[in-house]
Protein backbone atom coordinates (compact mmCIF):
# COMPACT_ATOMS: atom_id res chain seq x y z
CA UNK A 1 0.00 0.00 0.00
CA UNK A 2 1.23 3.51 -0.80
CA UNK A 3 1.14 6.42 1.65
CA UNK A 4 1.99 9.97 0.64
CA UNK A 5 3.83 12.28 3.05
CA UNK A 6 3.33 15.96 2.20
CA UNK A 7 5.94 18.55 3.09
CA UNK A 8 6.66 22.19 2.39
CA UNK A 9 10.42 22.12 1.99
CA UNK A 10 12.67 19.48 3.51
CA UNK A 11 11.65 16.75 1.08
CA UNK A 12 15.25 15.58 0.62
CA UNK A 13 15.61 15.25 4.40
CA UNK A 14 12.43 13.17 4.70
CA UNK A 15 13.50 10.97 1.80
CA UNK A 16 16.80 10.26 3.56
CA UNK A 17 15.01 9.55 6.86
CA UNK A 18 12.57 7.11 5.27
CA UNK A 19 15.35 5.44 3.25
CA UNK A 20 17.34 4.98 6.46
CA UNK A 21 14.34 3.54 8.29
CA UNK A 22 13.65 1.23 5.37
CA UNK A 23 17.25 0.04 5.34
CA UNK A 24 17.28 -0.50 9.09
CA UNK A 25 13.98 -2.35 9.20
CA UNK A 26 14.92 -4.58 6.27
CA UNK A 27 18.21 -5.62 7.82
CA UNK A 28 18.54 -8.89 9.75
CA UNK A 29 20.06 -7.01 12.68
CA UNK A 30 16.78 -5.09 13.13
CA UNK A 31 14.77 -8.26 13.63
CA UNK A 32 17.47 -9.70 15.86
CA UNK A 33 17.48 -6.54 17.97
CA UNK A 34 13.69 -6.61 18.24
CA UNK A 35 13.76 -10.27 19.26
CA UNK A 36 16.36 -9.55 21.94
CA UNK A 37 14.28 -6.64 23.26
CA UNK A 38 11.17 -8.83 23.38
CA UNK A 39 13.16 -11.60 25.07
CA UNK A 40 14.37 -9.18 27.78
CA UNK A 41 10.80 -7.99 28.25
CA UNK A 42 9.59 -11.56 28.50
CA UNK A 43 12.29 -12.40 31.04
CA UNK A 44 11.28 -9.36 33.08
CA UNK A 45 7.62 -10.40 32.99
CA UNK A 46 8.58 -13.96 34.00
CA UNK A 47 10.59 -12.53 36.89
CA UNK A 48 7.63 -10.37 37.90
CA UNK A 49 5.18 -13.28 37.63
CA UNK A 50 7.46 -15.44 39.73
CA UNK A 51 7.55 -12.96 42.62
CA UNK A 52 4.07 -11.39 42.40
CA UNK A 53 2.02 -14.28 41.08
CA UNK A 54 0.25 -12.06 38.51
CA UNK A 55 0.26 -14.54 35.65
CA UNK A 56 -2.53 -12.77 33.77
CA UNK A 57 -0.47 -9.60 33.46
CA UNK A 58 2.45 -11.52 31.95
CA UNK A 59 0.31 -13.25 29.36
CA UNK A 60 -1.44 -9.97 28.59
CA UNK A 61 1.89 -8.20 28.05
CA UNK A 62 3.25 -10.96 25.82
CA UNK A 63 0.24 -11.07 23.50
CA UNK A 64 -0.02 -7.29 23.37
CA UNK A 65 3.66 -6.98 22.47
CA UNK A 66 3.45 -9.78 19.93
CA UNK A 67 0.39 -8.31 18.21
CA UNK A 68 1.67 -4.72 18.21
CA UNK A 69 5.04 -5.68 16.76
CA UNK A 70 3.51 -7.90 14.06
CA UNK A 71 0.86 -5.32 13.13
CA UNK A 72 2.93 -2.13 13.28
CA UNK A 73 6.49 -3.05 12.34
CA UNK A 74 6.53 -6.29 10.38
CA UNK A 75 4.32 -5.18 7.45
CA UNK A 76 6.08 -2.84 5.04
CA UNK A 77 4.56 -0.03 2.97
CA UNK A 78 5.67 2.32 0.23
CA UNK A 79 6.01 5.99 1.17
CA UNK A 80 5.87 8.75 -1.44
CA UNK A 81 7.33 12.09 -0.32
CA UNK A 82 5.69 15.08 -2.00
CA UNK A 83 7.52 18.37 -1.51
CA UNK A 84 5.53 21.41 -2.61
CA UNK A 85 8.64 23.62 -2.75
CA UNK A 86 10.95 21.17 -4.48
CA UNK A 87 9.20 19.25 -7.26
CA UNK A 88 12.64 18.17 -8.56
CA UNK A 89 12.70 15.23 -6.14
CA UNK A 90 10.34 13.25 -8.40
CA UNK A 91 11.80 9.84 -9.13
CA UNK A 92 13.76 9.72 -5.87
CA UNK A 93 10.70 10.30 -3.69
CA UNK A 94 9.33 6.73 -3.64
CA UNK A 95 10.66 4.67 -0.72
CA UNK A 96 9.71 1.01 -0.38
CA UNK A 97 9.97 -1.15 2.71
CA UNK A 98 9.07 1.45 5.36
CA UNK A 99 7.49 -0.07 8.50
CA UNK A 100 3.69 0.23 8.43
CA UNK A 101 3.36 2.31 11.61
CA UNK A 102 5.89 4.92 10.50
CA UNK A 103 4.41 5.26 7.03
CA UNK A 104 0.83 5.61 8.28
CA UNK A 105 1.70 8.07 11.08
CA UNK A 106 3.79 10.17 8.67
CA UNK A 107 0.98 10.15 6.12
CA UNK A 108 -1.81 11.22 8.44
CA UNK A 109 0.19 13.82 10.39
CA UNK A 110 1.39 15.39 7.15
CA UNK A 111 -2.17 15.58 5.80
CA UNK A 112 -3.33 17.26 9.01
CA UNK A 113 -0.42 19.73 8.86
CA UNK A 114 -1.00 20.47 5.17
CA UNK A 115 -4.71 21.11 5.61
CA UNK A 116 -4.12 23.19 8.76
CA UNK A 117 -1.60 25.33 6.85
CA UNK A 118 -4.09 25.90 4.03
CA UNK A 119 -6.83 26.85 6.52
CA UNK A 120 -4.54 29.29 8.36
CA UNK A 121 -3.49 30.91 5.08
CA UNK A 122 -7.11 31.26 4.05
CA UNK A 123 -8.15 32.74 7.40
CA UNK A 124 -5.16 34.95 8.17
CA UNK A 125 -3.40 35.45 4.83
CA UNK A 126 -3.47 38.73 2.95
CA UNK A 127 -4.42 37.53 -0.50
CA UNK A 128 -1.84 35.67 -2.54
CA UNK A 129 1.22 37.65 -1.45
CA UNK A 130 3.58 34.88 -0.36
CA UNK A 131 1.52 31.86 0.71
CA UNK A 132 3.50 29.49 2.91
CA UNK A 133 2.29 26.36 1.15
CA UNK A 134 3.64 27.69 -2.16
CA UNK A 135 6.85 29.51 -1.19
CA UNK A 136 7.74 28.15 2.25
CA UNK A 137 9.16 29.82 5.31
CA UNK A 138 12.32 31.19 3.70
CA UNK A 139 10.61 33.22 0.93
CA UNK A 140 10.49 36.53 2.86
CA UNK A 141 14.15 36.11 3.78
CA UNK A 142 15.04 35.52 0.13
CA UNK A 143 13.12 38.65 -0.86
CA UNK A 144 14.90 40.72 1.80
CA UNK A 145 18.26 39.30 0.72
CA UNK A 146 17.65 40.09 -2.95
CA UNK A 147 16.62 43.66 -2.04
CA UNK A 148 19.96 44.20 -0.29
CA UNK A 149 21.79 43.10 -3.45
CA UNK A 150 19.76 45.33 -5.77
CA UNK A 151 21.68 47.98 -7.69
CA UNK A 152 20.19 51.40 -8.39
CA UNK A 153 21.05 52.44 -11.93
CA UNK A 154 19.73 56.02 -11.78
CA UNK A 155 22.51 58.19 -10.28
CA UNK A 156 20.14 60.85 -8.88
CA UNK A 157 17.98 58.25 -7.19
CA UNK A 158 21.08 56.45 -5.85
CA UNK A 159 22.36 59.73 -4.36
CA UNK A 160 18.96 60.41 -2.78
CA UNK A 161 18.79 56.88 -1.31
CA UNK A 162 22.32 57.15 0.15
CA UNK A 163 21.39 60.48 1.74
CA UNK A 164 18.15 58.96 3.06
CA UNK A 165 19.99 55.96 4.52
CA UNK A 166 22.50 58.21 6.29
CA UNK A 167 19.65 60.22 7.79
CA UNK A 168 17.94 57.11 9.11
Amino acid sequence: MDYTVYTIGGGEFLINIFKGLSALSGHKAYLSMAKVAILFGLLWIMFEVTFTGMFKRGIQWFFTMFLMFNILFVPKVTVIVEDKLNPNIAGRNIIQGVPFALGVVGHFTSIIGDKATELMETAFGSGNDLPYNKYGMIAPINVADSVTRAKITNTDFAKTMRHFMHQC
